[in-house]
């Protein structure tokens, strides 16, 4: 999404927006027995749920995917209004991994001064920052 501070007498603006979703990677990063899936019927949780109730992630794929689809979104972005990257501010991305934050920029040619991030700060933000599919 591009955004624009208005002026004193004018609103700010939303311009350009690419948004997509691919659930075919699903299990690189899930709860194999996620909330809903399981009801706690009593006795020893560990036998009933066992591995299945802890976040698994092929960390590599989700690095690798990360970067080519926000890399490829960002420039979609860009190249709407015809901006290069000169013109750009700030890139304001999913605050899930500083690494990946900063590949993306350099794949865009943008200095890691322009990378927003406050996750040293409050960590990873998972799903918070992230649209709600079902």
């Amino acid at each position: 999404m591009v955004l624009r501070a208005g002026h004193e007498t004018e609103l700010g603006a939303i311009g350009p927006i690419d948004l997509g979703a691919d659930g075919g990677l699903a299990d690189s990063l899930a709860i194999p027995g996620g909330a809903a899936r399981w009801r706690v019927r009593g006795g020893n949780l560990e036998a009933q749920f066992a591995d299945d109730c802890f976040l698994h992630m092929d960390g590599r794929r989700v690095f690798i995917e990360a970067v080519t689809r926000m890399t490829q979104s960002a420039k979609a972005v860009m190249k709407l209004p015809g901006w290069s990257n000169d013109e750009v501010d700030w890139f304001v991305g999913h605050q899930a991994n500083m690494r990946i934050l900063c590949a993306v920029a350099e794949e865009l040619g943008l200095p890691e001064t322009k990378v927003a991030a406050n996750i040293d700060r409050v960590g990873n933000t998972l799903t918070a920052s992230v649209a709600g599919i079902e």
